[in-house]
């Protein structure tokens, strides 16, 4: 049986904290419903899905316009995303 305080969960001697992947430092604790309002949780959960893609091996997909301004789609690692 899991018993929880805060942001920790208890099963046995396991003790997980619960967070987004890859987001090992933060201010926010994203069990709160505060930390999921709009400003705070779209800043922080496109980085935690891209190190979750490239711990995965997968690209992002990343959309471009062409020289006819149509929307087309790429490819590019969270490395390149992110320098």
């Amino acid at each position: 049986m899991l018993q929880t305080t805060s942001n920790l969960f208890y099963q046995g001697l396991l003790m997980i904290k619960l967070g987004l992947f890859g987001i090992k430092y933060s201010n926010r604790n994203f069990i709160q419903k505060e930390s999921c309002g709009k400003n705070q949780f779209n800043s922080s959960f496109p980085t935690s899905l891209s190190a979750f893609l490239e711990h995965q091996g997968l690209k992002n997909v990343y959309l471009k316009l062409n020289e006819s301004m149509k929307v087309y789609h790429s490819y590019i690692s969270t490395k390149d995303f992110f320098e």
